[in-house]
């Protein structure tokens, strides 16, 4: 939660898929990119805590693509109006449909070890 000019916002946690092996696929996409690219992906993903997803296209499973307009892409999973935020993968728009299935696997392969109702 955080307060703007007196009103209160509710913010959302944001985390990363993790690979059973350790690795996180997001952190590795990320830490191949440029600085000033980096910049402008923290910046979008805390407007994301608040609710502001900017250009994005919902896909099936609430996995939402979030584009930006040099190519990249990040992937997502939220229940609707969840307050986590679960980071699957990225790329960019060459291998965007590459992406879409390895966020598909992702989701489910984290909620097949995460999520035991």
């Amino acid at each position: 939660m955080c307060i703007i000019n007196d009103t209160i916002i509710n913010t959302k946690s944001i985390f990363k898929y993790t690979l059973e092996n350790g690795k996180i696929p997001f952190d590795e996409w990320f830490n191949t990119l440029d600085k000033p690219i980096k910049a402008k992906i923290i910046v979008r993903l805390e407007r994301l805590k608040l609710g502001l997803l900017g250009n994005y296209r919902n896909l099936k499973n609430n996995v939402t693509e979030l584009k930006f307009q040099t190519g990249e892409r990040i992937y997502f999973y939220s229940e609707n109006n969840s307050i986590v935020i679960l980071l699957l993968t990225a790329g960019n728009k060459q291998r965007q449909k590459d992406d879409i299935s390895r966020a598909y696997e992702y989701l489910n392969d984290y909620k097949e070890r995460n999520l035991k109702c």
